[in-house]
C-alpha cells in the first residue's frame, strides 16, 4: 500500500504564518489536489529515493518543504504535514516544467520495480506519467495564484 497525500494551495500569508507560528487563520483554499496511494511511487520516479531530500525541488514537490509539528524527522515521510512558501512553490513549478519524467522513470526503473510489483513496466510508466502530469498542473496553478502549499501525508 502506498502513501496517501493531499496537496492544498493557500494564500502566501497563511502559509508564512503556519511556518512561523504553527498556526494561522484561513478557510480559503485556492486549489486542491489529492494524490492517493502513489505519492511514494512518484517520489521514487522523480528522485530514486524513498525519503525526503532537503533542498531538492522534485522531492519537495511530492513531500513539501518545511516539516510542521513533528518530533521525529525520521518518520516524517510516513505521516506528516509539510508547508511550502509561495516563493518556493514557484521554484518547484519551474523545476517540474524542466523535468523529463520519461528520463527520470528510466533512470530510477530499478527502485520503481522494487517498490511496485503489481504493474508491468508499461503500466508503471503510465501511472508515474499520469501522477506527474497532475502534480505539475497543480503546482503551475498554485504558482500562478502566488500561493503556498500544504501537503498532508498519511
Amino acid at each position: 500500500m502506498g502513501i496517501i497525500a493531499n496537496y492544498t494551495a493557500y494564500p502566501a500569508d497563511y502559509i508564512d504564518a503556519v511556518i512561523r507560528d504553527g498556526d494561522g487563520e484561513n478557510d480559503t483554499e485556492l486549489a486542491e489536489y489529492g494524490l492517493e496511494k502513489d505519492s511514494l511511487l512518484l517520489h521514487l520516479a522523480l528522485t530514486g529515493a524513498d525519503d525526503f531530500i532537503d533542498g531538492d525541488p522534485l522531492s519537495e514537490a511530492v513531500i513539501g518543504s518545511v516539516l510542521l509539528g513533528a518530533d521525529d524527522e525520521d518518520d516524517a515521510f510516513d505521516a506528516s504535514v509539510f508547508a511550502t512558501p509561495a516563493a518556493r512553490v514557484a521554484e518547484i513549478a519551474a523545476a517540474l516544467d524542466r523535468a523529463d519524467i520519461n528520463a527520470l522513470i528510466t533512470q530510477h526503473a530499478a527502485a520503481l520495480q522494487g517498490y511496485d510489483r503489481q504493474d508491468d513496466t508499461a503500466g508503471l510508466r503510465a501511472r508515474c506519467q499520469a501522477c506527474f502530469a497532475e502534480l505539475r498542473a497543480f503546482y503551475r496553478q498554485a504558482a500562478a495564484l502566488g500561493a503556498g502549499v500544504m501537503v498532508s501525508r498519511m
